[in-house]
Protein backbone atom coordinates (compact mmCIF):
# COMPACT_ATOMS: atom_id res chain seq x y z
CA UNK A 1 0.00 0.00 0.00
CA UNK A 2 1.30 3.46 -0.90
CA UNK A 3 2.00 5.85 1.94
CA UNK A 4 -0.12 8.97 2.57
CA UNK A 5 1.05 11.86 0.44
CA UNK A 6 2.49 9.59 -2.26
CA UNK A 7 1.30 10.42 -5.79
CA UNK A 8 -2.38 9.62 -5.99
CA UNK A 9 -2.73 9.20 -2.23
CA UNK A 10 -4.37 11.85 -0.02
CA UNK A 11 -2.52 13.50 2.83
CA UNK A 12 -3.83 12.42 6.20
CA UNK A 13 -4.01 14.56 9.29
CA UNK A 14 -2.52 12.97 12.42
CA UNK A 15 -5.55 14.28 14.35
CA UNK A 16 -8.20 13.35 11.81
CA UNK A 17 -9.02 10.28 9.78
CA UNK A 18 -10.23 12.39 6.87
CA UNK A 19 -7.97 13.46 3.99
CA UNK A 20 -6.53 16.93 4.17
CA UNK A 21 -7.40 19.21 1.30
CA UNK A 22 -4.59 21.63 0.68
CA UNK A 23 -6.32 24.99 0.83
CA UNK A 24 -3.21 27.10 0.78
CA UNK A 25 -0.37 26.54 -1.63
CA UNK A 26 2.10 28.46 0.51
CA UNK A 27 1.89 26.93 3.94
CA UNK A 28 3.17 29.04 6.78
CA UNK A 29 5.38 27.22 9.25
CA UNK A 30 5.23 27.86 12.99
CA UNK A 31 8.68 29.42 12.73
CA UNK A 32 7.69 31.88 9.98
CA UNK A 33 4.48 32.74 11.84
CA UNK A 34 6.40 33.55 15.03
CA UNK A 35 9.07 35.44 13.11
CA UNK A 36 6.46 37.53 11.31
CA UNK A 37 4.36 38.40 14.35
CA UNK A 38 7.02 38.74 17.08
CA UNK A 39 7.45 42.41 17.73
CA UNK A 40 4.61 43.49 15.43
CA UNK A 41 3.42 46.90 16.56
CA UNK A 42 0.21 47.11 14.54
CA UNK A 43 -2.99 47.79 16.42
CA UNK A 44 -5.29 44.84 16.97
CA UNK A 45 -7.70 46.17 14.36
CA UNK A 46 -4.95 46.81 11.81
CA UNK A 47 -3.47 43.32 12.20
CA UNK A 48 -6.52 41.18 12.87
CA UNK A 49 -7.42 40.10 9.32
CA UNK A 50 -3.87 39.34 8.23
CA UNK A 51 -3.17 37.53 11.51
CA UNK A 52 -6.26 35.37 11.02
CA UNK A 53 -5.33 34.63 7.39
CA UNK A 54 -1.83 33.64 8.52
CA UNK A 55 -3.39 31.28 11.07
CA UNK A 56 -5.46 29.75 8.25
CA UNK A 57 -2.27 29.26 6.23
CA UNK A 58 -0.40 27.88 9.25
CA UNK A 59 -3.12 25.32 9.94
CA UNK A 60 -3.83 24.71 6.23
CA UNK A 61 -7.45 25.72 6.64
CA UNK A 62 -9.51 27.64 4.10
CA UNK A 63 -9.63 31.38 4.48
CA UNK A 64 -13.06 32.97 4.79
CA UNK A 65 -13.18 33.83 1.07
CA UNK A 66 -12.05 30.31 0.11
CA UNK A 67 -14.62 28.72 2.38
CA UNK A 68 -17.53 31.04 1.67
CA UNK A 69 -17.03 33.19 -1.47
CA UNK A 70 -20.42 34.87 -0.98
CA UNK A 71 -19.71 35.92 2.61
CA UNK A 72 -23.11 34.61 3.62
CA UNK A 73 -21.92 32.61 6.63
CA UNK A 74 -18.16 33.11 7.08
CA UNK A 75 -16.49 36.47 6.54
CA UNK A 76 -14.78 39.31 8.31
CA UNK A 77 -16.92 41.93 10.05
CA UNK A 78 -20.30 40.57 9.12
CA UNK A 79 -23.11 42.67 10.57
CA UNK A 80 -24.84 41.06 13.54
CA UNK A 81 -28.62 40.95 13.72
CA UNK A 82 -30.43 40.04 16.92
CA UNK A 83 -34.14 39.35 16.56
CA UNK A 84 -34.22 41.23 13.27
CA UNK A 85 -32.50 44.35 14.68
CA UNK A 86 -29.10 45.37 13.34
CA UNK A 87 -26.61 45.77 16.19
CA UNK A 88 -23.97 48.46 15.71
CA UNK A 89 -21.09 49.83 17.76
Amino acid sequence: MASPGAPGMPLLSPLCICPLHRHNLLLMTPETFVQKWTGATLSERAASHEHFLDLCHLLDQPTPAQSDPTGQDYCFEKPVHANGVLLTD
